[in-house]
């Protein structure tokens, strides 16, 4: 026998509709925008520099962020000449290149000026963030300014045009120039050096600079020559490299795919600590935006057409990633007893080199896959072209966790840190490898799934059951599922009872906070029926269940789920088989201890 409930399916793909509209409508995703600058080229004016000083990878530079960051939202310019090197490793953005002039800029920015305007009137939450690589210099009596084709950007027209003129909610600027009273480092190799200390670039950022802008944040960086800035190994500036590898995760400490200027701030900072040669070292000067000093400058779950890696363990070591172009993707260290995790793009080969070994793998979209599932042999590496000794054994030597982090941060009251939750603070490095404990983390893979809902009877004209699920499955809607139910109904003459046990597979897609899956499970159990005043009879039972689900994410660790199935259940009576499609719908929650 197929029994049939269209009424209840209608109520409840009404309910599921109403569900996910509520969702989406809870969360509203920033709109981010980027502006990503590189120019290779000597400035027109020649006061400027004692020598030809033309840069190799200022164009890299602007062509990796822009296309890291437009994969966000979709929004943004670029703003460079491209090289036929750099056209071969980033042919995604090649068409959306246009000159580093001063005339292209202004255009750049009146479009994005009337975008943004429009977001904000639509009760979006527009976002900017502005990059700029290249040359910066400081003519001899004259306002410094960095380097364009046909002239300079001013602090004039970056104030009054950019950060005034356009109306975005948060301004993020990342500037790998040489600029006013070194607030940027140098980079080119002439130009004149301002000699000022750490204490008073970071006192000049923070006080004398974008005070005016509170919701403008900035990481920039000084050193004290310029001799070691572009690394043929990396293929970009060496701050450009740092900057993406923390936005990737690496500098995610507390693991909740928001990198924060604090924790970017501090793995800067322990990115360079070793790099012994003053004159090849980096020191970082990073200001929060002063109205939210906790605005997240990227958060990686809103990254479409991404994957990721989880549990990278201390004992990896110096761990990078490259991808199919040869593109040096992420540096990273990871310190003690701590695991972190980096995002990556989805899609298309990419080759890791560890102390453990090097490897490759092919990421699927919005999968995670821990580090040590990687598949991983002896290192036949070598070293390509002629590396600095002091960057080479320097930089990301200092290792980065929530010990370091904790460290860093706390002597910097001007910013406010993250939250890392005890239970995922690595217990003090006792310097035996052997014996340091990994902390619970982002690694996680199985919740508990705690749901009420109705469904269906056996029985003919039983009615609407109450039904309870408790399940175990994976924290991303992609994986395992095991489920224990029960159902109960009665009428005025009949009482039904149903308990199952199931275990199968979900298929889901993962978008910012909500999350959609579909899967199939097999199971059985036992249907109870009895009339009044007589005993109950049970059966067993054979089940199959096709699902369907929508996720609102509630934290980092929590769920709120809405789950449709039919139940189609084998069981025998009257001595004959007998077949029942059993609609259900379940609403609970899912939590990762």
């Amino acid at each position: 026998m197929i029994k049939r409930s269209s009424r209840f399916l209608a109520f409840a793909l009404l309910l599921s509709s109403w569900f996910v509209s509520r969702s989406v409508k809870a969360a509203p995703a920033p709109v981010v925008y980027v502006l990503a600058i590189g120019n290779n080229a000597l400035p027109i004016d020649r006061r400027a520099v004692t020598s030809e000083t033309r840069l190799n990878y200022a164009d890299d530079d602007a062509a990796a962020v822009f296309q890291f960051l437009y994969g966000f939202s979709g929004r943004g310019s670029l703003l460079t000449l491209m090289d036929a090197d750099t056209q071969r490793r980033f042919p995604n953005v090649v068409a959306r290149a246009r000159p580093p002039s001063l005339s292209e800029l202004r255009s750049e920015v009146a479009k994005l000026r009337s975008a943004i305007e429009n977001d904000a009137r639509q009760g979006r939450q527009p976002m900017l963030l502005f990059f700029y690589s290249g040359h910066g210099m400081r003519p001899s009596g004259d306002a410094p300014y960095l380097s364009l084709l046909d002239g300079g950007l001013s602090r004039q027209v970056l104030y009054d045009e950019i950060l005034s003129g356009i109306r975005a909610e948060y301004i993020h600027l990342f500037i790998d120039a040489c600029y006013a009273e070194s607030i940027v480092r140098p980079r080119d190799a002439e130009a004149k050096i301002v000699d000022l200390s750490e204490a008073d670039i970071a006192s000049y950022a923070a006080s004398s600079t974008l005070s005016r802008f509170p919701n403008v944040g900035a990481v920039i960086a000084s050193s004290a020559t310029s001799q070691t800035h572009e690394w043929e190994l990396y293929r970009h500036g060496v701050f450009t490299h740092q900057l993406l590898s923390g936005l990737r995760g690496g500098a995610d400490v507390n693991l909740d795919r928001r990198v924060e200027y604090s924790e970017l701030y501090a793995f800067l900072v322990a990115a360079n600590r070793d790099v012994t040669d003053a004159r090849a070292r980096l020191s970082i000067v990073a200001r929060a935006p002063a109205e939210n000093g906790r605005i997240p400058v990227v958060e990686l779950a809103r990254l479409r057409t991404a994957a990721r890696i989880t549990d990278i363990p201390s004992t990896a070591g110096l761990v990078y990633f490259e991808d199919q172009r040869g593109n040096r993707l992420v540096d990273l260290r990871v310190e003690g007893a701590a695991k972190l995790a980096l995002t990556l793009p989805a899609g298309s080969r990419l080759f890791v080199y560890s102390h453990a070994g090097e490897g490759e793998t092919l990421l699927q979209p919005n999968r995670s896959v821990p580090f040590t599932s990687l598949s991983l042999r002896r290192s036949t590496l070598r070293q390509r072209g002629a590396i600095d000794s002091a960057l080479k054994r320097g930089l990301f030597a200092t290792a980065f966790g929530p010990s370091y982090y904790r460290g860093f941060i706390d002597a910097q009251p001007e910013f406010v840190p993250v939250s890392i939750p005890q239970n995922e603070a690595p217990a003090p490095d006792s310097g035996n490898k052997d014996e340091a404990r990994a902390p619970k983390n982002e690694g996680r893979s199985i919740g508990i799934f705690a749901a009420g809902g109705a469904t269906v009877g056996v029985a003919e004209n039983l009615g609407p059951m109450m039904a309870m699920r408790l399940g175990m499955r994976s924290a991303v809607p992609t994986g395992a599922a095991v489920n224990l139910e029960g159902a109960w109904g009665q009428s005025r003459t009949f009482d039904e009872w149903r308990t199952l046990a199931t275990a199968g597979y979900r298929w889901g897609v993962d978008s910012s906070q909500t999350f959609a899956y579909a899967g199939a499970q097999l199971g059985g159990g036992a249907v109870g029926q009895a009339a009044q005043g007589k005993s109950t009879s049970w059966t067993a039972a054979g089940a199959f269940v096709p699902t369907l689900g929508t996720g609102f994410r509630l934290g980092a660790r929590s769920a709120l789920n809405l789950e449709l199935d039919v139940t189609a259940l084998l069981y025998r009576r009257d001595g004959e088989f007998a077949l029942s499609l059993l609609p259900a719908a379940f609403l609970g929650f899912h939590v990762e201890p």
